[in-house]
């Protein structure tokens, strides 16, 4: 901006001295060549100074009005982030809700299948309570002590295999595996053995 005014002045300092060079000597209109010369140089000297407090002016309102504009950018950014700020942490609350409840949701199976394997645990307890009592009582009763009977248990369901000396041992040893407490049935799989 600066250079303008200077060119301007300096373009019509030029002009003026083109004039008085060319007018050398003449007269025109009661004044010398000097004297229009000296009042050229005065306009162009009031020009010059009115084009400099006009750049000034401008110059100023320029900055006024950037400031303004800064001023207006600043607070729309201002406001911008808040809204987002806001939507963030609606977003976050919302996450944080659906988090909660995804969690909240995986306790509750984490609870039914830890249930679920406690049951599955005891009875799989109560079956190895089951064939151990079912060996003990066919170990002490004295017409089957002797035999080579395996007993598995699956579901309160005794399974008997082997082989036994005589068909009242295998009915002995059906008869026994029934007797004792929860057992639900009896797969009597022995043989008999002639022996």
């Amino acid at each position: 901006m600066n250079r303008t005014p200077r060119n301007g002045l300096v373009a019509a300092l030029s002009a003026a001295a083109l004039l008085s060079l060319a007018a050398c000597g003449e007269r025109s209109d009661g004044e010398t060549v000097g004297q229009k010369l000296d009042s050229a140089v005065s306009r162009t000297a009031e020009v010059a100074k009115d084009a400099k407090q006009d750049a000034a002016q401008g110059a100023s309102q320029a900055r006024s009005s950037a400031r303004d504009n800064l001023e207006q950018a600043t607070g729309a950014a201002k406001e911008k982030a808040g809204e987002a700020g806001t939507a963030v942490m609606g977003a976050a609350g919302e996450a944080k809700a659906a988090g909660r409840d995804k969690l909240e949701q995986g306790a509750q199976a984490t609870r039914e299948k830890a249930g679920s394997a406690a049951s599955t645990a005891a009875g799989k307890v109560d079956d190895g309570q089951i064939t151990a009592k079912v060996k003990g009582v066919l170990a002490a009763d004295k017409d089957l002590g002797a035999a080579r009977i395996d007993v598995d248990t699956a579901d309160g369901t005794v399974t008997l295999s082997g082989a036994v000396p005589s068909a009242s041992a295998k009915a002995r040893a059906d008869e026994v595996a029934r007797s004792v407490k929860d057992v639900r049935s009896v797969n009597n799989q022995l043989t008999v053995t002639a022996g």
